[in-house]
């Protein structure tokens, strides 16, 4: 009997699946190495369905695929906004 995924790989999965920017099928490399991430200070509120939420840090992940019609490398961006005070 195969082992359960682990819910971070099933977290995985979902954001890749998920993802509108990436061709359907095409595989994605995640550049962890250049991660990117900030911790807000002050108000910093993104908007999500129309209502506002106080993003205490961001994290941009880059990540990159070949475009299909041109067959050129493609870079993008994974943005994670983690909510709350920031331990405050």
């Amino acid at each position: 009997m195969a082992a359960a995924p682990k819910p971070e790989q099933v977290l995985w999965d979902y954001i890749v699946g998920a993802n509108p920017y990436k061709p359907k099928g095409k595989q994605v490399e995640m550049m962890f190495e250049e991660i990117e991430w900030d911790n807000y200070t002050e108000s910093s509120d993104w908007k999500f369905k129309g209502q506002p939420q106080h993003i205490a840090r961001a994290i941009r992940i880059p990540y990159c695929y070949t475009d299909p019609d041109t067959n050129l490398p493609v870079r993008d961006y994974l943005l994670i906004g983690y909510e709350g005070s920031g331990g405050v």
